[in-house]
Formats: C-alpha cells, structure tokens, sequence
C-alpha cells in the first residue's frame, strides 16, 4: 500500500513547458478528431452498404423463396389460392427411394404433364382420370405456398406478387 504522507512535494512546472505541453496536447487532439471523422465516414459508408445489401437480400427472398417441402407440389386449376382443404387442383409428388431420398422435382414440369394428359383442367375441382387426348396448356406459374411447398397456378409470374407469395426460386 501508499502512504500518501511520503508523497514528495508539487515540484514547479515551467510555463514555456506548460505551453509546449498544451501545444502537444492540441495537436494530438487536431489529429485524432480527423481521424475519428474520417472513421466516422467510412463507419457510416459500411453501415450504410451493409443495409442497402441486407435490404437486397430480404426482397430477394420474398420475391423468390425455395420450397422447403421437395416432395409434393400443389397443382391449381385456377389463379386463386383457397385454402388448404378447399383450394382447386391436386397435389402431386414423388415416392421417397429406398434410400430415403426424393427426387428433384421440378414443379412446373409436373403440372404441365397432368394438364397436358387431362387430369387437371381449367376450373376442375380436382383431379380426373386421364383420357387418350393431348389437352392445352396454360401458361403456368410456380410461387412458394406459406407451408413451404411448391404452388403451380394457371397465370404469368405476376400473379404470386397479386397472391402475396413469392415466386419459386430455383432449386
């Protein structure tokens, strides 16, 4: 521990010593402050990058998200959604491989054939058994559904943007 009382006396400090110290004092303050504000400014600058990129990647996301659900995929009659026990069309899907893998489906694909074969037409409530005729197809787009599965409608690639879902992302 200190003893306070052993302290030697305030030893006198020159002025022009005072003054050299000031001096040094200010400039190092000078100094630094440039520094900070040109911290300050690049600190913003990534700042600033780092939201507008975020922001970027958010609004891609929403505008095109991947299914998470690779096993089935909705195939509607009509451009609306309905709800899940009442929507228009069928779910579609792959069998799981001995393995326990799916195969890769590519959504739009899979709609397109059953449209093609008759299983699905424009306004059917469900699916029908196919008949011999090749049917027309509409033009068809892939959003991703709230459950994370794949949703084919008639329509262009607007409509998951006027149904509030995004659009299905590659993969």
């Amino acid at each position: 521990m200190t003893d306070l009382q052993a302290l030697p006396s305030p030893r006198p400090f020159p002025p022009e010593r005072v003054a050299a110290v000031r001096d040094m004092l200010e400039s190092s303050v000078d100094n630094q402050s440039g520094r900070r504000r040109w911290k300050s400014r690049g600190f913003l600058l990534t700042v600033g990058a780092s939201v507008v990129l975020s922001t970027g990647v958010a609004v891609a996301y929403v505008a095109f998200a991947p299914a998470t659900d690779h096993s089935r995929v909705r195939c509607y009659t009509e451009p609306r959604l309905g709800d899940r026990n009442t929507y228009r069309g069928t779910d579609a899907g792959m069998a799981t491989s001995a393995d326990g893998t799916v195969a890769a489906i590519d959504a739009i694909d899979l709609c397109t054939a059953l449209w093609r074969a008759g299983i699905i037409a424009a306004g059917q409530p469900h699916a029908e058994l196919p008949d011999s005729g090749s049917h027309p197809v509409p033009p068809l787009t892939a959003c991703r559904l709230p459950d994370g599965v794949a949703g084919v409608f008639p329509g262009t690639a607007e409509l998951c943007r006027q149904l509030g879902l995004p659009g299905l992302a590659p993969g």
